[in-house]
């Protein structure tokens, strides 16, 4: 399942979802990884969005409101 999917399969549930954007080439994403290993453990699904390879759901994403 792409991420596109996984991000419309969890869109209509109740369940709470971690969704993490991150780029390979920024040093951000390796100190964040203690963070998000912490959270893993409070929520049912972590997807990872790189924003380099998936700009088509970054750039849907942005289009969304709450």
């Amino acid at each position: 399942m792409n991420i596109a999917e996984q991000l419309d399969a969890v869109s209509g549930t109740n369940r709470l979802v971690l969704v993490e954007f991150y780029a390979d080439w920024s040093p951000h994403y390796e100190w964040l990884e203690p963070v998000v290993r912490t959270y893993e453990k409070q929520v049912s699904e972590v997807i990872k969005v790189n924003i380099v390879e998936d700009k088509a759901v970054v750039v849907r994403g942005a289009k969304v409101s709450f």
